[in-house]
């Protein structure tokens, strides 16, 4: 080979290796964003279809707040649905109004935690057991809610399609995929997503909108004070459960995976992010989202390692939102309630192994008691507060008993050491 070809041959070399190389990144960064899709489609589509979100807004909006994360932490910290907030509105005791109102609220509370310093010192308040038993306690009530939407059948109330005889058996056979495919949730859930909206297009007839480009625009989701409301319906339950989970499970997680960033995701940089996300989107109707340790690790087991992965995710969701908002609503509207059943009790199934409420026995017996109270009185945050007093309860008894036991045992110890002093110094002589 002559001088001057082989000259032009390395810089091509090279330029192909390193197309390639960034092919392969973009691929994995790719599949890694898309690792916590098991948590954002069906909390999304439940809170579209049944808690009166606007769906371009949702999209749009988390979108924005995706890539922010991205490129503001430089790994692949998540913006998951806020899951209390969510849980609740999909189980119909909160509007979108008064979601997006709690979701504020918990924004503000944060905001002024993370500016005092505070946030650690109020997560040790709170002990982590009575936190995994409202993680259990929501994972439950997703659950119910889904079993109750195939049951009741609310599709002439929320105007959404229904499968009619067929809905039970579409129910079972998504939650029969969702199960065996474990390991390949995001491609069942897309697989699911593809196959709900074939079914609306031939219960439609065959017909459907064409893909026409609206661009968004913004609106205030506050009318009237009622909306308030929410705040005690749902950002006092959220509170605790994002300062544990989302800020403090956050931070620690990502100083283990992410050691070089450890000094960019400390408790109060988290619960700011939290902060400023909400004070952004809920007052323009998106929902409340927060960080989270689940979403973390889904993101680097499915191989993202920089914040591009979400950058390339919350781009998709901000083109979706901004141009394609009219289809994405009616194809929300129109999308199986049973699919979205079986999307949902998957979900809450998850929330529950994920809290290892049956970890320690006042763990169980607290969730057990929230999930109890919360039916009775119908909101989950009565539920937390009788299980907080039990669990302060239960924390008493425990500390008397290990009090009488260690002042029956000290005798004992002291006559067992003075024995081994004598006999020592007799030893000694």
């Amino acid at each position: 080979m002559s001088a001057p070809s082989m000259a032009e041959a390395v810089p091509s070399a090279l330029t192909e290796r390193r197309v390639r190389g960034f092919m392969r990144f973009v691929a994995a960064e790719a599949a890694g964003g898309l690792g916590d899709v098991g948590t954002f489609v069906p909390l999304v589509l439940g809170l579209v279809i049944i808690a009166g979100f606007d769906a371009a807004t949702v999209l749009l909006l988390a979108g924005l707040m995706t890539i922010y994360s991205g490129l503001r932490f430089g790994l692949p910290m998540p913006v998951q649905p806020m899951k209390a907030i969510a849980a609740i509105a999909i189980a119909g005791s909160l509007s979108a109004q008064q979601a997006c109102a709690a979701g504020l609220a918990v924004g503000l509370i944060l905001l002024l935690l993370s500016a005092f310093g505070l946030t650690s010192r109020i997560g040790r308040l709170v002990p982590e057991g009575l936190v995994r038993a409202l993680q259990a306690a929501l994972g439950v009530k997703l659950a119910v809610t889904a079993v109750r939407i195939v049951l009741t059948s609310p599709a002439a109330d929320l105007a959404v399609l229904s499968t009619g005889g067929y809905g039970l058996i579409l129910f079972l056979a998504a939650l029969a995929a969702l199960l065996l495919f474990r390991r390949r949730t995001a491609l069942v859930i897309w697989a699911l997503l593809a196959g709900g909206i074939l079914v609306a297009w031939f219960s439609a007839g065959g017909e459907a909108p064409h893909a026409m480009i609206t661009l968004w625009r913004p609106r205030s989701v506050f009318t009237d004070l009622s909306a308030l409301s929410g705040i005690w319906g749902g950002g006092l339950t959220q509170l605790p459960l994002t300062i544990l989970n989302a800020v403090l499970a956050v931070s620690l997680l990502a100083g283990q995976l992410f050691p070089e960033r450890k000094a960019g995701t400390t408790p109060t940089k988290l619960a700011l992010s939290i902060a400023l996300m909400n004070l952004i989107s809920c007052p323009l109707g998106g929902m409340p989202v927060c960080h989270g340790s689940g979403g973390l690790a889904a993101h680097y087991r499915c191989g993202a390692r920089t914040g591009w992965s979400l950058v390339i995710l919350g781009g998709g969701l901000l083109v979706v939102g901004l141009l394609l908002g009219s289809l994405a609503v009616y194809w929300m509207r129109v999308f199986p309630l049973s699919i979205l059943a079986a999307l949902l009790t998957v979900a809450g199934l998850t929330l529950v192994r994920a809290s290892r409420c049956w970890s320690t026995r006042r763990t169980l017996i607290s969730a057990l008691v929230m999930v109890a109270a919360s039916q009775v009185f119908g909101t989950l945050l009565a539920g937390f507060l009788c299980a907080g007093i039990l669990w302060a309860l239960l924390s008493l008894v425990s500390r008397r008993r290990a009090e009488q036991v260690n002042a029956a045992v000290r005798p004992v110890w002291a006559a067992a050491e003075r024995g081994s002093t004598d006999d020592s110094k007799k030893q000694s002589e």
